[in-house]
């Protein structure tokens, strides 16, 4: 979905050898980013200097709060979604399991001062919304909390 979001056609057979998916696992988060990166920038991992995808752990949510949201309004500035790895029985208890969504936005609070809620898509045909799609809404806490217990607790911005 990013890739065709910045204008680039990769098909998905092709994307999945590259980044070594596999049966057991599906794709592990560090090759989903290194190939992205490859594609969209030229080279696998960027230097500090450089533009491109970093991966991040979610360690401490309370912690990781204000520099996550750092991240967020500045990928959107720049017009690059955040890549998330979230645990979906945590936002949906019906479901479950692990699952790549795009950050895509995030609204205010009403004073403007600070981020109330995350905008994702998630693109699984079981998560659709009649009237929004694959449009989610979920408070900062709640998407750090859903990212922090996957077995790769990660986003990459």
């Amino acid at each position: 979905m990013l890739l065709s979001y910045k204008g680039i056609e990769v098909i998905q057979e092709t994307l999945a050898l590259e980044m070594e998916t596999d049966d057991t696992f599906g794709t592990h988060n560090v090759n989903a980013i290194r190939v992205l990166n490859r594609h969209l920038f030229g080279y696998d991992f960027p230097e500090s200097n450089q533009a491109g995808y970093r991966l991040e752990t979610v360690t401490n949510i309370e912690s990781d709060k204000e520099i996550f949201k750092e991240r967020l309004k500045q990928n959107i500035k720049d017009n690059y979604p955040l890549y998330y790895t979230i645990e979906v029985s945590k936002i949906e208890p019906s479901k479950n399991g692990e699952h790549n969504v795009l950050g895509i936005g995030y609204q205010l609070t009403d004073d403007g001062k600070d981020i109330a809620y995350v905008y994702y898509l998630d693109p699984s045909y079981i998560s659709q919304d009649p009237v929004y799609g694959g449009l989610k809404k979920i408070t900062v806490e709640e998407l750090l909390e859903a990212i922090s217990v996957c077995v790769e607790p990660n986003y990459a911005w």
